[in-house]
């Protein structure tokens, strides 16, 4: 799990190092943990349906901690995913992976990027913001390969390959970095000519090379 919680300004660099970008300075700051609770409808796990592992546990996670804070919100979802390791015990590594996914994602702190997208934006005069609305990538490719994506919580399969936290997109240079992980290792993907509209259906590319 230490190797997992990988800091937010290591991407950064990575990005830098594997993109040849090349901003005045980065971000060497550690994350802090932060509470990343969305305000949910007040329903139980065992009324959804057709939910995959990562959505119950982000649920039961955001159900808990609306009203109190980030260590009872993955309590709760630690007792459900103990729970789904009863029910589904073919499935433990599955459940598994998708907690200690949501563990990544809660305790990500999305200042360290916001303060490395400024310097970058200062230093090379491109003008990058944030992405927050949910967007479903299923159709996106990586280096050509279709993949599974979990993109900050929006997620259709429990076999996801990718998860992605934090994505920021230039629109009029029409430029787009998403910063994440796959297999509990960081990746830094670039996407080129792309918008809002058509990030979900775009063909983006492994900075590092996957």
């Amino acid at each position: 799990m230490k190797q997992r919680q990988i800091l937010a300004s290591a991407l950064c660099v990575l990005a830098l190092a594997a993109c040849n970008k090349k901003p005045e300075e980065a971000v060497t700051t550690q994350a802090q943990a932060t509470v990343q609770a969305t305000t949910v409808a007040p329903t139980t796990v065992a009324e959804v349906e057709d939910a995959t592992y990562f959505e119950m546990l982000l649920l039961s996670y955001n159900v808990a901690a609306k009203d109190a804070d980030i260590t009872e919100g993955l309590a709760a979802a630690k007792k459900v995913r103990d729970e789904m390791f009863e029910q589904f015990p073919s499935d433990k590594d599955d459940i598994d992976y998708a907690y200690s996914d949501l563990e990544l994602l809660v305790r990500f702190n999305s200042s360290g990027f916001s303060d490395f997208m400024k310097r970058w934006n200062a230093s090379t005069g491109q003008h990058f913001e944030a992405l927050h609305e949910a967007i479903h990538m299923d159709a996106a490719t990586i280096n050509g390969d279709k993949v599974e994506w979990n993109m900050m919580g929006v997620v259709a399969s429990n076999d996801y390959e990718v998860m992605v936290v934090e994505a920021y997109l230039d629109a009029a240079k029409k430029e787009a970095f998403l910063f994440g992980y796959e297999d509990g290792e960081p990746i830094v993907l670039r996407a080129t000519n792309v918008t809002r509209e058509t990030l979900a259906k775009s063909s983006v590319s492994s900075c590092e090379g996957r």
